[in-house]
């Protein structure tokens, strides 16, 4: 009912050119990196008044469905910590709305002149050294799954909280990691890297961003919707 109460309390004409704001957003690191350069270069011409705070989003670990993962960040959401969630899940409930962004894959990605760019092979990907994105230093991910639907089984030699320490290891040394494809590419301009495709099926979803339904009364949270999705245009 708070939340009910305040976003009633705002339902009125919003002006992003003139109006003084501070938008809290929860993602995966993934996607602010692609978000925050388009981002940042709209405000300063459209909404020069709004602020934002980016704040990391991280599946739960051990959760065994979609729901399970991301009830945290949903539950930010319904109690107004989060004014904005981006998520690679579409939330079940009705109480919350949901906008496609885009549609996100995974790749290997390694150090320019990596042997694995010239020699793709399952054997290559199963004997490198790979850098696995873990908030909790777990070495098991879906590359492991896969792997071992083959037989087979990798080395984690090294483990990290977020996408951009593993692409910084990535461009230093030997390593390789499963990363999305549009955080590769966005980290290509910085690294000198090279984007693998996989010779197996990797990772799939669509990246979502997700607001309370009764929240869209507001209409600056209305036009935080509308500019996001636009951002990935």
């Amino acid at each position: 009912m708070e939340r009910i109460s305040g976003v009633i309390s705002s339902a009125e004409h919003f002006d992003p050119t003139t109006a003084t704001r501070r938008f809290r957003l929860g993602a995966p690191d993934g996607a602010v990196s692609i978000l925050v350069p388009v981002l940042m270069k709209r405000l300063e011409k459209e909404a020069p008044g709004i602020d934002f705070a980016m704040l990391q989003v991280l599946p739960r670990p051990g959760s065994n469905s979609h729901d399970q993962a991301w009830r945290d960040a949903l539950a930010d959401l319904d109690a107004g910590r989060l004014d904005l969630a981006i998520l690679p899940h579409r939330p079940a409930q009705a109480r919350f709305h949901a906008t496609t962004l885009y549609p996100e894959d995974f790749v290997f990605v390694t150090r320019s002149g990596h042997p694995l760019g010239r020699k793709p092979t399952v054997m290559a990907i199963a004997n490198a050294r790979h850098v696995l994105v873990s908030a909790t230093g777990d070495t098991s991910g879906n590359v492991d799954r896969l792997l071992a639907e083959r037989g087979l089984d990798r080395r984690i030699a090294l483990t990290v909280p977020s996408f951009l320490m593993a692409v910084s290891a990535i461009a230093s040394s030997d390593l390789i990691g499963a990363l999305p494809r549009g955080f590769a590419k966005e980290a290509a301009r910085t690294y000198d890297l090279q984007i693998v495709n996989a010779p197996f099926e990797m990772m799939s979803s669509d990246l979502i961003a997700i607001v309370p339904e009764a929240a869209m009364l507001d209409q600056s949270i209305a036009w935080l919707v509308e500019t996001v999705a636009s951002c990935f245009c």
